[in-house]
């Protein structure tokens, strides 16, 4: 979605894009590392002077453009970069977009922009069975049976980002294959290896202790009683993890609690 409204914005706008990582977010201003080094090495010297290098740097590119600045994992920003990027959008030097895939544990500049009312917040549920099979044959270019795209569906919990990575994995691995011109799944079970564990492991490395215990627990069980869980967990770990879409509570009785992205 971010992705289509840039390609919408980009005939009349300067369109600068940046990523927050988990790397990046040990190194001070690491995802502008790039832009800063078309600043003068004196203006790094202190956060005033960097914002001030880099607001020129944003005006000479733009030729007089209004300027987009797409932020995308902005929740694995360093400290500076993430203040930096927040004045640059109070200041109204830059219109900020900013995609976080886990909002309640996001903190900083950005996120107290939100708080102050100055950025608009917009929930990405995630997609129903339908839509993440219309996701599917669009990305992939062809039709997905439904056991693939259902597979390929209870798998990510509807999470488009992972349910592409986890699809193009499947191609990769040669579990997923095009025959007469449908995507359909081989023998092989759905492999969550390369790209899909990276994902996985940097998600829950970025967990706090409680909550990675209830991510650890449930990848080893599958699903557990909702009841059992809360006797070991704590009620604020599992709501926030609900909250992120990283666990569902079904309807069952009695409830049982799963991952998402099993």
């Amino acid at each position: 979605m971010a992705q289509r409204s840039l390609e919408r914005l980009a005939d009349d706008h300067y369109v600068l894009q940046v990523r927050g990582s988990s790397v990046s977010s040990t190194v001070p201003y690491g995802a502008l590392c790039v832009l800063l080094n078309e600043v003068d090495a004196a203006h790094v010297q202190h956060p005033l002077l960097v914002l001030r290098g880099l607001t020129q740097l944003l005006h000479t590119r733009a030729q007089g453009r209004p300027v987009v600045l797409f932020v995308d994992n902005a929740h694995d920003l360093d400290e500076l970069s993430n203040m930096l990027i927040a004045q640059l959008s109070a200041s109204g030097h830059v219109r900020l977009l900013a995609a976080c895939s886990e909002l309640p544990g996001s903190e900083g500049d950005i996120m107290g922009s939100w708080k102050d009312d100055l950025l608009h917040r917009v929930d990405l549920v995630p997609l129903d069975f339908n839509e993440a099979n219309a996701a599917l044959s669009y990305a992939f270019e062809g039709t997905f049976t439904n056991s693939a795209a259902r597979a390929l569906w209870n798998a990510s919990g509807g999470n488009v980002l992972f349910l592409l990575t986890l699809a193009k994995e499947q191609i990769k691995q040669g579990i997923l294959v095009r025959r007469a011109g449908n995507w359909v799944m081989g023998a092989r079970p759905i492999a969550f290896t390369g790209a899909v564990k990276d994902i996985l492991k940097a998600r829950m490395n970025r967990l706090p202790a409680g909550q990675r215990d209830v991510f650890e627990l449930l990848s080893l069980a599958g699903s557990v009683p909702l009841r059992s869980l809360m006797k070991v967990s704590r009620s604020e770990d599992v709501d926030v993890l609900q909250e992120s879409s990283v666990i569902n509570v079904s309807r069952d009785f009695p409830p049982m609690i799963r991952l998402l992205t099993q």
